[in-house]
């Protein structure tokens, strides 16, 4: 949580950090909704009375403990578990908050006899710092992608999803069943493009971010990073508080870490189709997108 106030002490804005898709209404409701991280930030204002930003985490191998949403967009349930799960967020923020003191700060006890002997706690105001800055810094990367298999097995690939959306359409597939392979149809075209043209590995470009506020640093990455990435980063980093913030500035695909590479599960064999990415993310980019990230927080 960071917290910025007046100064009198009163709460003039909230971000919060929480790393989870948010995904708890699911694919069977066609509502656009913030889904839980609107729900916290409405336990949040109301409260405090000031706005208050939801900052996504590292949430790609990250679901809600609900899991994805199943109700239909018809079930009077369909809002419960965005609901349920939203004010347990927001009631987090809320009691990091009241931990948070910037106008005044309590100073030694004294011991007072009485009738009884206990201790007398008072406050004093916290006098005004100097002048704070902001550093941004920005690095553009450019790394390359896993490279092709020979153009006859790219071409075979195409084929086979044109001749699978062809069937959809023939069946008269459900629209989110179509969809789908009409999806990965079009990968597979803009795939076939790649390789024909070149160059191979294909070079992809994206930026780091970083935010430097002295003891608080914020990261930003265009990716969908795992939350193995976002530990490694806030355990590693020289700052006291860091936030580690995916789908930043454009969005690339899943960042996967190298053992998630190995195990090829969807985040490093199948999310990258979907993001119309004309090949693998390579496991060994998370390696060198830290390392890089660690230099700018150290500089």
């Amino acid at each position: 949580v960071l917290r910025v106030d007046k100064l009198d002490g009163a709460p003039l804005a909230i971000a919060f950090r929480y790393s989870c898709h948010t995904v708890t209404l699911g694919p069977k409701t066609n509502r656009i909704s913030p889904d839980y991280a609107g729900a916290a930030r409405t336990v949040i204002e109301r409260t405090l009375g000031c706005p208050s930003l939801f900052l996504q985490g590292c949430a790609g191998n990250v679901n809600p403990a609900t899991g994805i949403g199943q109700d239909p967009d018809n079930s009077p349930l369909v809002r419960e578990d965005k609901n349920r799960l939203g004010q347990m967020l927001g009631g987090e923020v809320l009691k990091v908050c009241s931990t948070l003191r910037t106008q005044r700060r309590r100073k030694e006890p004294k011991l007072v006899q009485s009738v009884a002997v206990y201790w007398l706690f008072e406050y004093e105001d916290i006098p005004p710092g100097k002048a704070g800055t902001i550093r941004v810094a920005e690095k553009l990367m450019e790394l390359p992608l896993t490279p092709f298999p020979p153009l006859a097995e790219v071409q075979r690939e195409r084929e086979e999803w044109g001749v699978k959306l062809a069937n959809a359409k023939k069946r008269g597939a459900r629209e989110w069943d179509w969809r789908v392979v009409k999806r990965f149809d079009t990968w597979a075209q803009l795939r076939l493009e790649a390789a024909k043209n070149g160059p191979n590995p294909l070079p992809v470009q994206f930026s780091l971010t970083v935010f430097d506020l002295g003891e608080i640093a914020f990261v930003a990455a265009p990716f969908e990073l795992m939350s193995e990435t976002g530990m490694a980063l806030r355990a590693a980093s020289p700052k006291r508080h860091t936030f580690v913030l995916g789908y930043s500035n454009g969005m690339i695909s899943y960042l996967p870490t190298p053992e998630v590479s190995r195990e090829g599960g969807m985040e490093s064999k199948l999310a990258y189709k979907a993001y119309l990415l004309p090949s693998e993310l390579p496991g060994d980019w998370e390696p060198v997108i830290k390392q890089e990230v660690l230099k700018m927080l150290k500089g």
